[in-house]
């Protein structure tokens, strides 16, 4: 599938200018130059500013590119797909995810790893925090996508990435609304006691959320009246959104969900993201190679005032392993 006509004009996009295009290409930059005037006399049309030191397309240019984008990404899918009937993988890894956020970041993560490590067979095993981590404690889970109260974890290792404030929503059509912050608004504070009263939704036993909401509550004496508790978080994000209680939910779901006011809590309750391991599990190049992956598109998805990246020591050395890969390192 020859497609050089869209990859040379992707490649000079990428890098700016056509010897650094050239190199990456591993073409002279003469064969460069011809091919892409070629191009430019059948459209009729110029795809680059030469009248810059730095390349930049033009206003066509950036049509033809947005296309040529989507040409090569179905190129390397279908040759990704061919390769997968036609060759046996030599190994396999099971990831397990949380419905949330491990899902989000999976399909991802999927992608990008597979085009790089097309051998490796990936498995997704899903599930809420608690379950998953006794799967990993067996050794039925290499990597755990999710959070965790950043407790000490039992047989567990830690790769945290970020830290979400826990805040405490209800809905916009709540009474404590006109208290409340809006999303992006001046945040309001109070305390757990402050709210024992009112109607309470808390996350269920299978979450990490529920751990750290009940440590909460059992450091401050506080003893709400509970009318609902589920291990899913939509349900608790919908029961707050319809103003039947008051709920404590991660930033992300909050700011996901536009019903929603919130309070930030004194003291504050966090909630880390990261992925897990075995604690006597040796991480393979690939392995830290994917925590990378599912490092980068963390930092890229989560977005709002109230998250926090925080990789700790052991985040920050498969960081620094892996970041020239960002800027045109060799893998």
């Amino acid at each position: 599938m020859d497609i050089r006509m869209y990859e040379y004009p992707l490649a000079i996009a990428r890098e700016g200018s056509f010897s650094r295009a050239a190199a990456s290409l591993g073409i002279s930059q003469s064969a460069l130059s011809h091919s892409l005037s070629a191009l430019e006399r059948d459209l009729g049309v110029a795809l680059f500013d030469r009248s810059t030191r730095y390349l930049k397309p033009t206003g066509s240019g950036r049509i033809f590119l947005e296309a040529a984008g989507q040409i090569a990404a179905v190129k390397q899918q279908t040759y990704q797909a061919i390769h997968m009937l036609g060759k046996p993988h030599s190994r396999e890894l099971v990831i397990g995810m949380t419905p949330y956020n491990g899902a989000r970041i999976y399909s991802y993560l999927f992608k990008e790893f597979y085009s790089l490590y097309p051998d490796i067979r990936l498995i997704q095993r899903e599930g809420y925090m608690n379950s998953l981590k006794e799967a990993m404690r067996k050794k039925e889970i290499h990597l755990l996508i999710g959070t965790s109260s950043d407790y000490s974890e039992a047989g567990c290792r830690f790769v945290r990435f970020a830290r979400q404030e826990v805040l405490l929503a209800v809905a916009k059509t709540h009474p404590l609304a006109a208290r409340a912050s809006a999303p992006y608004g001046k945040t309001v504070s109070v305390s757990l006691k402050e709210m024992e009263d009112i109607p309470f939704l808390i996350p269920g036993p299978e979450t990490v959320v529920s751990q750290i909401v009940m440590r909460a509550l059992d450091h401050q004496r506080v003893s709400p009246t509970v009318i609902f508790r589920s291990n899913n978080m939509f349900a608790i994000r919908e029961m707050c959104t319809s103003g039947l209680g008051i709920g404590c939910l991660p930033s992300a779901h909050v700011y996901s969900g536009a019903g929603l006011r919130y309070f930030s809590l004194e003291p504050k309750l966090w909630n880390y993201v990261g992925m897990l391991y075995h604690n006597e599990h040796q991480l393979s190049r690939e392995e830290r190679h994917l925590i990378y992956l599912c490092y980068c598109q963390t930092k890229e998805r989560r977005r709002n005032p109230h998250f926090f990246m925080d990789p700790n020591p052991a985040a920050q050395a498969i960081i620094q392993e892996f970041e020239p890969c960002q800027t045109g390192g060799v893998l």
